[in-house]
């Protein structure tokens, strides 16, 4: 079990960040284990559409100046083999799990939205908050290409 909780840290994605409705969802090729950011996709009353991005925190585990950060930074990515092996760019603990959006999991973010209009003029922006996040469903590249 995870000694640590999200609900200690921060409070929920806002309705200025996820409006009621919101569908959230990590988009990622087929091997992926770091899902490290979702889309959400709200449709207005006004015919508009509510565009969220959302990033997995991982600031709150790693510290600034600390090894990790360092060896973290000389990385820059995971790095995902042909032979079907990962090296991720963090700890699997963290990047496949407690800074992996997950459906279904709480998960640290910061998250940033704007709207949109059907022809996908941005008409406002609604700045940059750190939330707490639920992704609801996890698509291939391919599935979303279907979508």
């Amino acid at each position: 079990t995870i000694p640590w909780s999200v609900r200690r840290q921060r409070q929920p994605a806002t309705a200025m960040h996820l409006p009621a409705g919101s569908r959230v969802m990590t988009i990622d090729s087929e091997g992926s284990l770091d899902l490290d950011d979702a889309l959400s996709v709200t449709r207005l009353s006004n015919g508009n559409l509510q565009i969220g991005i959302h990033i997995s925190d991982v600031s709150y585990f790693v510290e600034p100046a600390s090894k990790l950060n360092g060896f973290a930074a000389h990385r820059a990515t995971s790095i995902y083999l042909a032979s079907g092996h990962t090296m991720p760019m963090l700890p699997p603990r963290l990047a496949n799990d407690l800074c992996s959006l997950l459906p279904n999991q709480e998960r640290l973010c910061v998250s940033t939205s704007f709207e949109v209009t059907r022809g996908g003029r941005v008409v406002r922006e609604l700045g940059a908050a750190r939330t707490i996040l639920r992704s609801h469903c996890r698509f291939t590249y391919t599935q979303a290409d279907r979508l």
